[in-house]
């Protein structure tokens, strides 16, 4: 008994800097903003901006001052935390302040042919989630809208050959809203990745292709990119020709987008070579908990499945997320 007792400050000494630790992590908070990005282009002759949602992270000033109180023994007083708990961190090791961030790597995010927005006008919850995992990370998150300027709500519909918004065009979108976060406050200018789901993908191929004349003459190039489900055959037939490292992650049974041509662009890219993971078993939309259908009314006519796969959600996530840790680590002066 008389050793739990002489053992209780130690527990409720390391106990107490924990909680403290974890709200100078919990400090950290993100806000939804929407933002109005100039474009390049034109929309029946006259010049547009694009919509963007960004979900900025924002620091608040107070952790250097917790920081300090708590290396001098004066943790804020609560009913959790009272002040005559103070003496128990007598024998702690110093708390070191992290470097205080007041800016973030940015992941631009890339809709797919169904738009950044829902139904009923909204952004969609898929968009939400992901910029919200981005967010956990540490990074902010831009969702572009190339659709709603162009009086546009979707093109899943639109037979391929009659579409007017390209991912060519959708790539423009890319570097305009790449080099409008380079003149933002709160953004690490030199951290900036690329990701796009099915068209959008397609669209960030298109916007990393050097064999597009507007991408070999940028000086605007990613960290990283990544692309889920992408139709691969027009940057296939031009020659893929990476300004950044891709990561391309593909359903093996996908019949909307075939997994086909972007294995034979990875094996032919020039340097440096894409990494492509193809998922058994999955279908488009594999990163979704959305129930597995058949859609008629795109593609060919004959039907076309979509829907998640619970292995293939998860791993693409995990993947997704450690191939963009490891980009945003490697210096980037592009920008």
């Amino acid at each position: 008994m008389e050793r739990g007792l002489a053992q209780r400050p130690s527990v409720v000494k390391r106990l107490f800097m924990v909680c403290c630790l974890l709200a100078l992590v919990l400090n950290t908070t993100s806000a939804q903003e929407l933002v109005h990005i100039p474009s390049s282009q034109m929309f029946k002759g006259e010049p547009i901006t694009l919509n963007g949602w960004m979900f900025s992270l924002t620091h608040q000033p107070s952790n250097k001052e917790l920081i300090a109180n708590l290396n001098s023994g004066q943790a804020h007083p609560s009913p959790q935390n009272p002040p005559e708990a103070a003496p128990l961190l007598e024998s702690a090791p110093l708390l070191e302040a992290a470097p205080f961030r007041t800016s973030h790597p940015v992941v631009l995010m890339v809709h797919s042919c169904g738009g950044a927005l829902d139904g009923r006008g909204r952004l969609s919850p898929r968009m939400i989630e992901y910029a919200q995992l981005f967010n956990d990370q540490g990074w902010s998150a831009l969702i572009l809208d190339s659709f709603t300027t162009r009086n546009t709500k979707q093109i899943c519909t639109q037979p391929i050959s009659q579409r007017t918004i390209t991912p060519e065009l959708r790539a423009q979108d890319v570097l305009d809203a790449h080099l409008w976060l380079t003149q933002q406050g709160g953004v690490e200018h030199a951290r900036i990745a690329y990701v796009g789901w099915s068209h959008g993908g397609s669209t960030v191929l298109a916007a990393t292709n050097k064999a597009n004349s507007f991408v070999a003459s940028s000086s605007l190039k990613p960290s990283g990119a990544a692309v889920f489900y992408p139709g691969c055959a027009e940057d296939r037939r031009k020659g893929y020709q990476p300004n950044t490292s891709l990561l391309v992650q593909i359903g093996e049974w996908d019949d909307w987008t075939s997994p086909g041509p972007c294995k034979a662009m990875v094996a032919e890219s020039s340097q440096p070579k894409p990494e492509l993971i193809s998922y058994a078993g999955a279908y488009h939309l594999f990163d979704s908990d959305l129930e597995v259908k058949v859609r008629y009314d795109v593609g060919n006519g004959k039907g076309v499945h979509y829907g998640g796969q619970p292995e293939a959600n998860a791993a693409s996530k995990k993947r997704l997320l450690d191939f963009l840790n490891s980009a945003f680590q490697k210096p980037n002066d592009s920008h």
